[in-house]
């Protein structure tokens, strides 16, 4: 075999174990980028429910930080429930611009994955929120694109309540318990409308 064969061949054994090495460190690397954003959305929804939620917005902030850094999300529902508990945490905190904020990141997400369901709870979220920033215009627009029909009677009357006549508010959440009834949804989902 001539000299420079071997060395060639040499060469690409090198380059070939080289690149699995990479290989290797890259998959361990993405393996534990993804065990990292399940540790912090696990940690960050155990605060959001104990109350804590100063620990929840850093632990949250923390797990969306990592996935827009290296483009991972294990789970399409973890980055959903992490825009919901951010939204709901500034809303807690009447930080109203950026609860509306996560929540319309949380829609385009949600859109981005197919996730209807959770399309439909943004929308709603946006549709409250926005009464609370004063815009009557945003709040009807994401109303009118609910697909649920008990939401979209509830968040109406809502609105209703903030930006019009609150007797028609009143009807239509006499509506939307009516509503409840006559589809068999669960009884609970009255509460709101009583409220």
């Amino acid at each position: 075999m001539h000299p420079y064969s071997r060395m060639k061949t040499f060469c690409m054994s090198l380059f070939m174990a080289f690149m699995a090495i990479l290989a290797a460190c890259s998959a361990g690397t993405e393996d534990s980028d993804a065990r990292r954003l399940h540790e912090y959305l696990a940690e960050g929804k155990e605060q959001y429910l104990d109350g804590d939620y100063n620990g929840a917005l850093a632990t949250l902030h923390k797990y969306l930080v990592l996935s827009e850094r290296t483009g991972t999300h294990p789970d399409p529902d973890d980055a959903i429930n992490a825009y919901i508990m951010l939204g709901n945490i500034h809303l807690a905190f009447s930080d109203y611009v950026r609860a509306y904020s996560y929540y319309e990141n949380g829609l385009e997400y949600s859109r981005e994955v197919k996730s209807p369901d959770n399309e439909v709870k943004f929308l709603n979220d946006l549709a409250i929120v926005s009464c609370y920033l004063g815009n009557r215009d945003d709040a009807m627009k994401f109303n009118e694109m609910l697909s649920e029909r008990y939401l979209y009677i509830i968040t109406r009357a809502y609105i209703e309540k903030n930006f019009g006549n609150r007797s028609k508010s009143i009807r239509m959440m006499k509506d939307a318990i009516a509503h409840i009834d006559s589809a068999g949804l669960e009884s609970d989902l009255k509460l709101s409308a009583y409220s």
